[in-house]
């Protein structure tokens, strides 16, 4: 089995990436171990200025890597991240809106803007019938879909799409309907950026 380690980052960012393409194309083939080792960045302290891009440092202030480019200090996102994901245990609809029902209780969010992203198995039980979804902060209303419509006995698998932005993290989903079960889904709420 070959230890074929990529190229040290050192010297110019250009050089070194050129070889780092080149080390990652010719991989076919190659079988390789998997050589855990950690890094220690070094800490960035004070105000110090970027005399240099491409340099990666550990911000204590703000618990967070940072980067230089074109000589500012930049974070880098580790915030983009799937806060978690959560099946949807069944509940027969109602209106007005009532809380939906996961398998484990929901964890409180930092503030931030998130992607909620809800997959369902609807099923119609009678005539006329329909279901809503939102999502609230701290009780009230910060995003609402669409009301979708079934015939009794269909069965709709619908992916429904939210963009919520929290300040207190306190947020919670709600369904409303007539007629419609929800008999199983899956949320998945993905950080996509700071508040």
């Amino acid at each position: 089995m070959s230890r074929q380690l990529p190229p040290y980052p050192s010297g110019d960012l250009r050089q070194w990436a050129t070889q780092l393409v080149e080390y990652l194309q010719n991989r076919d083939g190659v079988e390789s171990e998997v050589i855990p080792a950690p890094v220690a960045l070094s800490h960035r302290i004070g105000q110090e200025r970027a005399l240099q891009d491409g340099v990666l440092m550990y911000n204590p202030e703000l618990g967070r890597a940072e980067l230089t480019v074109s000589g500012e200090w930049l974070p880098i996102a580790h915030d983009i991240a799937v806060a978690f994901t959560n099946r949807v245990n069944g509940l027969v609809l109602t209106d007005p809106y009532q809380p939906l029902v996961f398998q484990s209780p929901l964890p409180p969010l930092p503030a931030g803007t998130y992607s909620v992203s809800i997959q369902l198995r609807v099923t119609g039980t009678g005539g006329a019938a329909f279901f809503q979804l939102r999502i609230t902060e701290g009780g009230t209303p910060v995003a609402e879909g669409v009301e979708n419509l079934l015939d009794n006995g269909e069965v709709a698998y619908v992916p429904i799409p939210f963009i919520v932005s929290t300040t207190s993290g306190d947020l919670a989903l709600e369904a409303r309907g007539n007629n419609a079960t929800i008999e199983t889904g899956v949320v998945t709420i993905t950080r996509i950026g700071q508040p």
